[in-house]
């Protein structure tokens, strides 16, 4: 595993916990009906989404650092329909009535691990130059 992605793995991993420790807190301090079930399995969604993207794009960069932007575009195109996917099933299939605090929460989510994404893939393409 590249020192690169160990490093990014570890503060992948503070932010998720941080986000789990805010949204357990918010839980106990919010109605039911305002905190979405599946925030867990939504935060680790984030997670694995993010660690899997950001480990082809090191290497894409490592490899091919002229590609980069195909793969960046491309890997970006994969996570966007990912994303998609996850809000139709889950709105559409699994749970229609708490569809709002959901995508309230996914969007939340989805704002802090893509700030927290660029940033970092920012600082790698900029070590590689």
């Amino acid at each position: 595993m590249p020192q690169a992605f160990r490093k990014y793995i570890i503060r992948l991993s503070i932010l998720t916990g941080i986000i789990v420790a805010i949204g357990l807190i918010a839980q106990t301090m919010l109605p039911p009906q305002y905190f979405p079930n599946a925030f867990l399995p939504l935060s680790a969604f984030f997670y694995l989404l993010s660690a899997g993207a950001h480990y082809i794009l090191v290497k894409a960069n490592e490899n091919s650092p002229k590609r980069f932007i195909a793969y960046f575009m491309g890997v970006s195109g994969m996570k966007l329909l990912a994303y998609i996917a996850a809000l139709a099933i889950y709105v559409l299939l699994i749970n229609r009535e708490g569809a709002i605090p959901f995508v309230i929460a996914f969007a939340i989510l989805y704002l802090i691990y893509t700030v927290f994404d660029i940033t970092a893939l920012m600082g790698e393409v900029r070590k590689a130059d």
